[in-house]
């Protein structure tokens, strides 16, 4: 056996005789050939891939026919004894070919079956201008989830964590779990809880964002660094264009949740943002023929009111004329510095 390994391995390297080379097609076609062989390829297969591993049987069976098929004689005349052959490094490729494709197919196999199994299946809720929706979550924390606002978060929450990931505004229950942190993603904020009651006010096309927290108290990172701890009638007010966060105190964090009942609060707020609470409350288009005028604060509390009656109060208290056409709303007045 010994010395059949160093006669393949002679011709391998070029280096046989003649005499040599007739052995080692003699050799071939016995069973130590061939398992002198088969070990010899398993050798050079494990010291490229760094593994153990073998040829499986039929393959092994396959190799063999290819191999024989290659090694025919092509004349055996007494003329001329001339013998055709695939060099061994074209025989070797093809072996080698065949198993690293069985060897990929199984770890693409492997790899798409473990990937099946671990993904994360998520339901999305999107919620339509006028409309609200409550739900609760697979670990039993309820959601109040505001108008024009989408909510994803998994069937079936990981082990470690509970993440939900919020474009727009809701309000959360959530189900206490110290094992189990809850987090809202909501753009470049990061509400973390392990269960209490807030809100997170983030939607895509505002300036700031905001948190507040009616029980408990929650972590909330804006950007990569800062971070501040929000407790019972305060808030973190994210702003997107400067990237900082910072915390203040709240008169009544419930006046902020106050939309799941129907009710507006606002307390000194600009125009502009009142405006952006209208289109979403009532699905209308609100305009501003002075842009100045964006800038006014309201402070008022309207509780189940229809439009026209809160742009009366608007037209009222602020000095403004306002214009209904279809779904736009445009407001004109001399506006504030």
């Amino acid at each position: 056996k010994a010395q059949l390994q160093v006669l393949f391995q002679k011709y391998i390297q070029n280096q046989c005789t003649e005499a040599e080379l007739e052995e080692v097609f003699r050799q071939l076609k016995t069973p130590i050939g061939e398992q002198v062989l088969r070990e010899l390829m398993e050798d050079d297969f494990a010291q490229e891939s760094g593994s153990d591993t073998t040829l499986e049987p039929v393959l092994s069976d396959r190799l063999r026919d290819r191999i024989s098929a290659a090694l025919v004689p092509e004349d055996r005349s007494e003329e001329a004894k001339t013998i055709r052959l695939l060099p061994w490094n074209r025989l070797y490729r093809v072996a080698a070919v065949l198993v690293l494709c069985l060897t990929a197919l199984g770890i693409v196999y492997m790899t798409q079956k473990t990937k099946t199994e671990t993904a994360v299946v998520y339901e999305e809720v999107r919620v339509a201008a006028r409309k609200k929706v409550k739900l609760t979550l697979p670990d039993g924390s309820v959601v109040w989830v505001n108008s024009k606002t989408t909510l994803k978060y998994p069937k079936q929450f990981a082990d470690d964590i509970r993440q939900v990931f919020l474009d727009g505004e809701a309000y959360f229950e959530v189900a206490k779990n110290p094992a189990r942190p809850f987090v809202v993603a909501s753009g470049r904020m990061t509400t973390t809880v392990l269960g209490t009651h807030f809100n997170v006010k983030a939607y895509h096309n505002e300036e700031n964002l905001t948190v507040s927290v009616t029980e408990g108290k929650v972590a909330v990172q804006g950007g990569s660094r800062s971070r501040v701890v929000v407790t019972p009638n305060q808030r973190a007010l994210y702003s997107v264009q400067s990237g900082r966060l910072a915390k203040e105190e709240a008169a009544d964090a419930h006046d902020m949740t106050a939309w799941r009942t129907n009710r507006l609060v606002f307390n000194r707020t600009p125009l502009r943002e009142v405006a952006r609470t209208l289109e979403r409350t009532y699905n209308v288009k609100v305009t501003f023929k002075n842009a100045d005028l964006a800038n006014c604060k309201l402070n008022g509390t309207f509780d189940n009111k229809p439009l026209t009656k809160i742009l009366m109060v608007l037209g009222s208290t602020m000095n403004l004329r306002y214009r209904m056409a279809g779904n736009t709303v445009e407001l004109t007045g001399q506006g504030c510095n």
